[in-house]
């Protein structure tokens, strides 16, 4: 079968074409002139793209209606007088009806196409017959239906026929980079430029050049990043990246540098010293990072479990959950818990999003494998007696709120466009009550993830991203030691009040939520450091990577916090 739908639906249309003809032959009735599959499409794909301008919903029109467009297409196009153009129109109209089944009668004297596809293909061909000789009109057309959801499939399927069918990518490339060159503010804001990639994704790099396919990615990136752009489309237009591969400068995996020292700690700013180095991620990890994890068997290899994690992962686990969160909790029998547990949702699963539906144990067993990989050099350069885990409360805020002790990691000042949280997507500040209404209204379920590289205008001032909103991130730090462990950052589902710098949530570690994910820190073994809870966690992680990661060392370094 053919790679793009184009081609199958170009494949479709012959089929159906071709049997008409051989019917024809096998009929002997008189049914006007043959028609091949090329003339028989230079009739069909206008007659299309007429029929969609004037009834894009419904697709149907009336049979004199039909004969009228068809005999006036054979005087214009053909240099028929008018008479034998209205015979030959009849005659069209009537080896269509009978021997191909691509038109179709909807009721007394209504007609339209067998089903939409053909339509839409057609129209499509329609639209790429308009550029013979210039490209102005199939701009126009473009143009003119870009944001009519009607006309959505017809326009990505005209990039295909040009790109693909017609093997011309250069004018495909041509036709998008002029798309994304419209100017629309408002809510449609962007929304040229997420047609044009999903135009791309549709067809490929073939389809449209590789010169197109760069600058209708670097549209893509201004639109995602665009504090104007309507958080919907800011969301689609990453997610689109994703799909497409792409990955920001200094990939997912760049980390950022922490000096130790003092720094302004909770909504009390208490003096706290972190006297160590350390590194943390830029941004929560990704599915596509944690794609990785699973793809090396880390759901099956109990090494990189502790040993409370292992027994969750084969369902032995205790729950200390509250009454409330154990039905929510059944919903994940062990036999679910081999990747996480929207793994296979396309809301959710996107590579640059950041990967939700985790317990903590999940997040700790994914460091333990990371320890491995950097102590076996297999990670951006980072090699020797380091220690892969979450960050602590103290550590986490450190290095999403700086030393300054800022309220949000971007400053004091709270402008909702600088985060995925519930403001933006509702598109006001809200208080408790509007909160509860948005809620309630069910308008919660348009929000979601979006991909970490969306807001640069809420990374802190040290180039770490997503320290506010998009998803709360697991801690390694307890809130009731054995029942519950703290998450901070807030997350795409609650107002600005859970994004400041010094916000607490708390959940059991079994937990598993779409709006929590994780980021990770890389910590020194150093015999340097005092014999805090800290620095024996460090000595059993140099234990882990000396060791080949004996799962026991592994439970005590974690259980130390």
């Amino acid at each position: 079968m053919p790679h793009q739908r184009v081609e199958l639906y170009e494949l479709y249309l012959k089929t159906l074409i071709n049997a008409w003809n051989k019917a024809r032959a096998l009929d002997h009735r008189p049914v006007g002139p043959e028609m091949d599959y090329l003339e028989t499409v230079q009739v069909l794909a206008p007659l299309a793209l007429w029929l969609r301008e004037e009834n894009p919903t419904a697709g149907l029109v009336s049979r004199a209606d039909l004969e009228n467009w068809l005999s006036r297409y054979y005087q214009d196009e053909w240099a028929m007088p008018r008479g034998q153009a209205r015979a030959q129109a009849r005659d069209f109209l009537r080896g269509v009806r009978q021997y191909s089944n691509l038109l179709v009668e909807r009721g007394k004297d209504q007609y339209g196409f067998l089903d939409l596809t053909f339509e839409e293909m057609l129209a499509a061909k329609g639209i790429a017959q308009q550029g013979q000789l210039g490209l102005d009109k199939s701009l126009e057309t473009i143009r003119a239906h870009c944001l009519e959801p009607a006309w959505h499939e017809t326009i990505l399927l005209t990039i295909g026929v040009w790109g693909i069918v017609q093997q011309q990518p250069r004018v495909a490339g041509r036709v998008l980079c002029q798309l994304c060159q419209a100017t629309l503010e408002g809510d449609e804001r962007g929304r040229n430029v997420v047609l044009a990639g999903q135009a791309l994704e549709d067809v490929g790099e073939i389809g449209v050049g590789r010169a197109a396919a760069s600058a209708v990615k670097a549209a893509l990136v201004r639109t995602m990043q665009d504090s104007e752009t309507p958080p919907r489309t800011r969301r689609e237009a990453g997610l689109i990246l994703g799909r497409l591969g792409w990955e920001p400068e200094g990939d997912l995996d760049a980390w950022v540098e922490i000096e130790p020292g003092p720094f302004p700690y909770g909504d009390d700013r208490v003096e706290v010293t972190i006297p160590y180095p350390y590194r943390v991620g830029q941004y929560p990890v990704t599915n596509a990072q944690f794609a990785r994890f699973v793809e090396a068997g880390g759901y099956d290899r109990e090494e990189w479990w502790s040993e409370e994690g292992w027994s969750w992962r084969v369902g032995t686990y205790d729950s200390k959950a509250p009454d409330r969160l154990k039905d929510w909790l059944k919903q994940r029998p062990p036999e679910k818990r081999d990747r996480p547990f929207w793994w296979e949702d396309r809301q959710w699963n996107n590579p640059l999003c950041p990967v939700v539906g985790i317990s903590w144990f999940e997040a700790e067993a994914y460091c333990c494998w990371l320890t491995q990989q950097m102590a076996e050099g297999k990670w951006q350069n980072l090699s020797g007696d380091l220690v892969v885990r979450l960050p602590t409360e103290e550590e986490w805020e450190r290095a999403v709120r700086g030393t300054d002790g800022p309220e949000y990691p971007w400053g004091h000042r709270w402008p909702r466009t600088r985060l995925n949280c519930a403001d933006a997507w509702a598109g006001q500040d809200l208080d408790d009550d509007d909160w509860w209404k948005w809620v309630d209204s069910g308008e919660w379920e348009q929000a979601a993830t979006t991909p970490v590289t969306t807001y640069p205008q809420g990374a802190n001032p040290a180039g770490l991203w997503d320290g506010a909103g998009n998803v709360w991130e697991w801690t390694n730090s307890w809130y009731r030691e054995g029942e519950s462990r703290v998450f901070r950052g807030g997350s795409w589902f609650y107002d600005r009040r859970y994004a400041r710098c010094a916000y607490r949530f708390v959940n059991p570690p079994d937990v598993f939520l779409n709006n929590v994910g994780f980021r990770v820190v890389v910590v020194p073994v150093s015999p340097a450091f005092s014999l805090s809870a800290f620095s024996l966690s460090c000595f059993f992680g140099a234990n882990l990577i000396l060791s080949t990661i004996r799962r026991q060392s592994s439970a005590s370094q974690h259980k130390s916090g």
